[in-house]
């Protein structure tokens, strides 16, 4: 039996997909039921549900009965709630599930990071054992939950880590509502620094396969996740409008311009980006993925501009359906922002 944590979410879902194709028993640990697999489906021993809290010591034990491997990717990503939330959940809920998966001598972990948590390394893609530099609240909690696992690493856990940078794929919006949207009216798209960095994206699909191969015995410590020779920002943006086929220009912003803005809308509680979004949109975020291709044998399906491509096609269909949680759909400061970008 395979554990699931955040199982319900955008990439717990797409796991949870890959290891029923497998044939594999599974168990969803969530805060909510899964949006995408009817009650009538479920079955004990064989695919369950369990409502629980990272957080919480009964249901983390709870869960565990009868579990021989556990995919921990529930976390705290709404920079709203606050640091402490993010700590709460992403940290003090990594600690909980590893210590229980230790009681109940469950070796084996595979957890999702982010390769957020990482700096840029000019000229060169960034390694896995470079040091870290995060950009906000939501890094910072990866990098201690992180550490954590490191402990039970040294402890004789068998942990695997995975470190995608951006993930995209069917059900991948948030801010992406917003540049399907404007792409879709025809209005320009505005490049932070002229859009010439590349932002490493990986399919929701490609890093769910990463983490059944990572779950195999034999495999620890850390590894980046994404695409193969990912391409400028500026040639994604091009890419998708010549898909969509609308009459969208893409223009350039200095850095300085888009920082002040993006203080100023802060303050107003408009923003649609938070500062440590903001940081990284006009930096080079390449990874080297190295590792993942050699030990895990692991190779992405899809390159960045075909996710980008795919995802935006699922957009146009999935607008004019019933919204399930197993979407990431706009928050409120992402609507907020909506009627001041119609005059943009």
């Amino acid at each position: 039996m395979y554990l699931v944590t955040g199982g319900s979410g955008f990439i717990g879902a797409a796991l949870v997909r890959r290891l029923r194709a497998a044939g594999a028993a599974v168990r969803i640990m969530d805060l909510r039921p899964p949006a995408d697999i009817p009650e009538s489906e479920m079955q004990a021993g064989r695919l369950e549900y369990l409502r629980g809290d990272v957080t919480s010591s009964a249901d983390v034990v709870r869960a565990l009965r009868g579990v021989n491997c556990v995919f921990h990717l529930a976390a705290q990503m709404l920079l709203s709630l606050g640091g402490s939330e993010m700590h709460r959940v992403n940290v003090q809920g990594t600690q909980m599930v590893l210590e229980a998966a230790r009681r109940a001598e469950v070796n084996k972990v595979v957890y999702v990071s982010t390769a957020m948590l990482c700096g840029s390394s000019p000229g060169r893609p960034t390694r896995e054992d470079d040091p870290p530099a995060p950009s906000g609240p939501y890094a910072v909690s990866k990098i201690d939950a992180e550490l954590v696992c490191r402990e039970y690493l040294a402890r004789g856990m068998e942990i695997a880590i995975l470190r995608p940078l951006f993930v995209l794929g069917r059900g991948r919006l948030g801010l992406l509502h917003l540049l399907f949207d404007r792409v879709q009216r025809g209005r320009p798209l505005y490049l932070v620094g002229g859009g010439r960095n590349r932002f490493h994206m990986i399919g929701v699909d490609d890093l769910a396969e990463a983490c059944v191969l990572a779950s195999a015995a034999g495999h620890r410590g850390v590894f980046n996740v994404g695409v193969e020779n990912p391409t400028p920002v500026r040639t994604q943006m091009e890419a998708l409008r010549d898909h969509a086929g609308t009459a969208t220009r893409i223009r350039p912003l200095p850095v300085w311009l888009v920082r002040a803005a993006v203080k100023v809308l802060s303050l107003l509680r408009l923003s649609p980006i938070q500062e440590e979004q903001q940081k990284v949109a006009w930096q080079d975020r390449v990874l080297d993925t190295t590792r993942a291709r050699r030990e895990l044998g692991w190779t992405h399906t899809r390159s960045d501009v075909e996710l980008l491509l795919e995802t935006y096609d699922w957009y146009q269909i999935a607008k004019t359906q019933p919204r399930d949680h197993a979407s990431d759909w706009p928050d409120g400061g992402v609507l907020k922002w909506k009627w001041i970008d119609r005059f943009l």
